[in-house]
């Protein structure tokens, strides 16, 4: 299907439609083009600042910490790879994503506004994706124990 996207005009929508995805991570997804297709600049900064490059560092920290927890020395590949991501973005991405949402809005009080509705609608659609795994990975796990 990715071959056939890059070679015609298919809409990432009508992709998304034909997918055999949850309905979580379509809207996860639906949220994210939708903002790119139809928000303004400084919204679509907003939700990739705070949606992506500002919420990562400690999403990916508490992930670390679960590891180091339940099995300290597996997965040490996948660990210094969160950990190399979370090193960059609360360093270097989520500082210059924020000041670039600082420039883009600037004095204007209703960018901000739309900065702000863009950020949660971004966050909440994030909070339902990882609470739709959680519940899948529990199911899967309960009948599998």
């Amino acid at each position: 299907m990715v071959g056939a996207i890059a070679h015609d005009s298919t809409s990432v929508f009508t992709v998304l439609e034909r997918a055999p995805l949850p309905s979580e991570v379509h809207a996860f997804l639906s949220t994210t083009f939708d903002l790119v297709e139809t928000a303004p600049t400084h919204a679509i900064a907003a939700a990739f600042a705070v949606g992506r490059e500002a919420c990562i560092p400690p999403m990916f920290t508490h992930l670390i910490q679960g590891l180091e927890l339940h099995s300290p020395t597996a997965l040490g590949l996948f660990r210094d790879y969160l950990t190399s991501h979370v090193v960059l973005d609360d360093e270097r991405h989520a500082p210059m994503a924020l000041e670039m949402l600082e420039h883009l809005c600037g004095d204007s009080d209703m960018a901000w506004t739309e900065a702000e509705s863009a950020a949660r609608r971004v966050l909440e659609a994030r909070v339902a994706l990882w609470d739709a795994t959680h519940a899948a990975i529990v199911h899967r796990a309960s009948w599998v124990v």
